[in-house]
């Protein structure tokens, strides 16, 4: 651990407290400072050419939508986090230990220094613009700091970081989502509607072909979206929430999810049929959609009963092979099952097909 004398530490110092620890052999300092005077601080490294730098460009959106968050969230009085910063001083620092501990103290940040992020841009830009409508706000930021890494170890740290993220799947960012309302009445389909209830998989965006699972949280979330034509952000009504549940009973019938949940047949299934499968979802939610269209709640959900009950065309296993649904979301060379927007669309026209008796294209 290199010791600083006096005359390498700039004598116009900010003066912030801190914690220091060594991370591979470098000194580190975990500093917690006002948002309100980051920007008096840190510089974020993304101007000139690409190699003369440790960031990416800063996507001003991006930021914006981090601003959004910290801003409804403080509006709210709702709770919310921003991760730590991570950057590096291009100067020496002074750490003056407390009394308390070697490791807990106050550091001396010469004025004359720059700190440059090498991770975390977006969050201090989104915190720049969010603090230009708060001045007054009092929260902190947590800033990760490193001293006098050369710009080759700062890109190395900003491919490391990068390398080594992995972001989670959608499904269970969804489900984690309590602040989301359509979130809440997917949470309370996967509980209640029959066959469901502890066989909806919370983790995957794609149910893992030997689980046990019936579907995917986020394919029920994104199908109950389509099935009550919500736009954007728009919350569901009780009357919405009424339908959904009302609507998911009755396909449960039909797709028999009480009988794959309990004989655990679900595996199997997946074999040879696509009844499960996350474009079959949403085709279902598609195929609703058109159907309330023209009928109540209560009318689409007879339909759909009557195609459950026994003599009826429509098989669980029969009507959902792959060779059925060759050239709708199956290709017909390959036998690859499809599920971009077009493949749900026309699955959803058949299914629609397949329950009512009208023609499917005058109710879509």
């Amino acid at each position: 651990m290199t010791v600083k004398t006096q005359s390498e530490v700039d004598q116009f110092s900010f003066t912030l407290p801190a914690t220091r620890g060594v991370q591979g052999g470098s000194i580190v300092y975990m500093i917690s400072m006002p948002m309100r005077n980051l920007a008096r601080i840190v510089k974020r490294d993304d101007a000139g050419e690409v190699m003369d730098r440790s960031q990416r460009e800063a996507n001003k959106k991006r930021a914006q939508m981090i601003a959004d968050y910290i801003g409804d969230a403080k509006d709210a009085g709702s709770a919310y986090i921003i991760p730590s910063l991570i950057g590096n001083v291009d100067q020496y620092v002074d750490f003056v230990p407390s009394e308390l501990s070697d490791f807990v103290g106050v550091v001396k940040i010469p004025m004359a220094a720059n700190i440059k992020l090498f991770d975390g841009q977006h969050r201090e830009l989104g915190i720049e613009m969010f603090i230009r409508n708060h001045a007054d706000c009092s929260d902190t930021i947590s800033l990760m700091l490193t001293e006098n890494l050369t710009l080759d170890t700062r890109q190395q740290f900003f491919s490391d970081i990068n390398n080594n993220a992995s972001k989670p799947a959608a499904a269970i960012s969804m489900a984690y989502n309590n602040k989301d309302p359509l979130t809440a009445l997917a949470m309370h389909l996967a509980e209640n509607v029959p066959g469901l209830s502890g066989n909806v998989d919370f983790e995957h965006n794609v149910v893992p072909v030997k689980s046990t699972k019936l579907i995917s949280f986020k394919a029920l979330y994104d199908a109950t979206k389509k099935m009550l034509s919500l736009r954007g952000t728009a919350a569901p009504s009780e009357s919405d929430r009424e339908t959904a549940v009302l609507m998911w009973s009755a396909w449960s019938q039909l797709m028999r999810w009480e009988d794959l949940a309990t004989d655990q047949a679900a595996r199997e299934y997946r074999k040879e049929a696509l009844g499960l499968h996350g474009v079959m979802i949403n085709a279902i939610g598609t195929a609703t959609a058109y159907m309330l269209k023209g009928s109540t709640p209560a009318e689409v959900a007879d339909l759909i009963e009557q195609a459950a009950q026994s003599g009826s065309d429509i098989h669980y296993v029969d009507s959902f092979v792959h060779a059925e649904w060759h050239g709708v979301c199956v290709d017909s060379q390959t036998g690859t099952v499809k599920a971009d927007r077009r493949a749900i669309d026309a699955s959803g026209l058949k299914l629609q097909a397949m329950i009512t008796p009208s023609p499917a294209e005058n109710l879509a």
